[in-house]
């Protein structure tokens, strides 16, 4: 690493003479923009509120001259800042969490002033329910507008993080595909061999890249060095796991066994008390939602028998948990000989992979479009949740056919319970072109599953399904 030693780096102990770098100015900004939001976000929900329920704030508490107002507008800034979420990724967007933060500001406020005070909070409950209420009204749109700006700026190349990406060929486009809908830009990309690491580091700086993706386990044996020579120079490394490694769980988690440091890898598997939680959601929703919504099911089941010959339901057989077959229910979309025509419409997949997808599938019949637009021909596997063949949340099941053509790594998305919806539903539906990309969300919402992350697919699912985005 001589060749290291000669270029001049950034001293990280120190502030001298260092310069801003793309990403940093990227985080920066999205987090100012996010405070500024939030705190006009949360000072407008008590204003509002403390001026639709005059009566219900003693003495003007919460006037705008006064302190209390924004003592806790930086208290509920405080509490989102504590959630994490002003953080990078993807967690700043989760409706569900931003609920969960403003809430338990609320309850915290609540308490917190009683506790204090040996009071109660000198203004009403209707003023704090309706404080609360349009906080996660208005901080939610405030950020759904941030989202949509920064989509806007990264599809002109700004607001992008420039990235050297080091990997195997056969992966450069889908890296270049991954990185660029996450607002990175590739600036460089190697397959070096092992002889080769000692200069990657010359390389990255030529580039003028400001992160690093190393696309496989394979180079790590070479990468401590490279990684300190980074790290000197200011720039972040990230790991993007292949099929075979991406079910590694907690990998950089040490543990001492025996005295010797090791890296701990954890089963991903939902069960236990977690799989009997998520199975206590599927089961109270799946029964209400069948319950309550039995009048639409008994008009969508008429309107398919009146729109084309055959039954109202299609029973398919389908792979679920570790490769049991069982039966689907779905509102019927094509015509009864679909099945049989698919052979001749093969050549016209639009997935590529073991996935089959047409976007104008001449199998589909009139009213089957709408059902497949909104989602509602799906409806009837509320049933298959119910009685534990399928999940709300989890990878949608596939049919034997597709199963017979799976590779090795394919196989792990058949490790839980198959799902109505899951994250690759939310993250393109039937845009998904690439049957890998739908593997790895999959495999992605086994390893990090919570019921947080379940009931904000959930919530997506639903603004998804109403902007029809992704269904054919």
């Amino acid at each position: 690493m001589s060749s290291t030693l000669d270029r001049p780096l950034v001293d990280i102990r120190s502030a001298v003479n260092l310069r801003f770098r793309r990403g940093a100015v990227v985080n920066w900004t999205r987090l100012a923009l996010l405070l500024s939001s939030d705190f006009a976000a949360f000072s407008a929900a008590w204003l509002a509120s403390a001026a639709f329920f005059p009566l219900k704030a003693a003495d003007n508490i919460l006037a705008p001259q006064g302190s209390v107002v924004w003592l806790i507008v930086l208290f509920m800034v405080s509490m989102m800042a504590a959630r994490g979420l002003y953080r990078g990724g993807n967690y700043w967007r989760s409706l569900w969490e931003l609920v969960r933060a403003v809430t338990l500001a609320f309850l915290f406020l609540y308490v917190g002033w009683f506790v204090v005070t040996e009071q109660t909070l000198p203004f009403g409950r209707s003023v704090l329910v309706g404080a609360w209420l349009m906080s996660i009204v208005f901080a939610g749109m405030g950020r759904s507008v941030i989202k949509q700006a920064i989509v806007s700026l990264r599809q002109r190349d700004r607001f992008c993080v420039p990235t050297f990406v080091i990997g195997p060929p056969e992966r450069r486009e889908q890296m270049a595909r991954i990185l660029s809908a996450a607002g990175y830009r590739v600036v460089g990309y190697t397959s070096p061999t092992q002889d080769d690491i000692p200069n990657l580091l010359e390389q990255v700086m030529a580039c003028n890249a400001q992160e690093v993706v190393v696309a496989t386990l394979g180079y790590l044996p070479g990468l401590p060095a490279f990684y300190r020579g980074l790290r000197a120079a200011g720039i972040t490394m990230r790991w993007v796991p292949n099929e075979g490694e991406l079910l590694l769980r907690q990998v950089g988690t040490t543990r001492i066994l025996c005295g010797i440091p090791t890296v701990e890898v954890c089963p991903p598997l939902i069960g236990g008390m977690d799989f009997r939680l998520k199975r206590l959601m599927d089961v109270l929703l799946s029964g209400a939602g069948l319950l309550v919504l039995s009048p639409l099911l008994i008009v969508i089941a008429a309107l398919v028998r009146l729109s084309s010959p055959g039954s109202a339901f299609f029973v398919q057989e389908r792979v679920g948990v570790r490769g049991q077959i069982f039966r689907i229910y779905k509102f019927r979309s094509m015509y009864v000989d679909a099945e049989k025509r698919k052979a001749e419409l093969m050549a016209k997949n639009e997935v590529q992979g073991p996935l089959f997808k047409l976007r104008n599938d001449p199998r589909i019949t009139s009213i089957g479009k709408l059902l497949r637009r909104t989602s509602l021909d799906e409806l009837p596997q509320l049933w298959n949740v119910l009685i534990g063949e399928m999940s709300l949340i989890g990878p949608r099941p596939p049919v034997p056919s597709e199963v017979a053509l799976y590779e090795k790594w394919h196989y792990d998305r058949l490790l839980v319970l198959p799902g109505i919806t899951g994250l690759a539903q939310i993250s393109g539906r039937s845009d998904l072109k690439h049957f890998e990309d739908v593997v790895r969300l999959d495999l992605y919402y086994i390893q990090n599953w919570s019921l947080a992350l379940d009931f904000d697919i959930l919530i997506k699912t639903v603004a998804v399904v109403l902007r029809a985005k992704g269904a054919y």
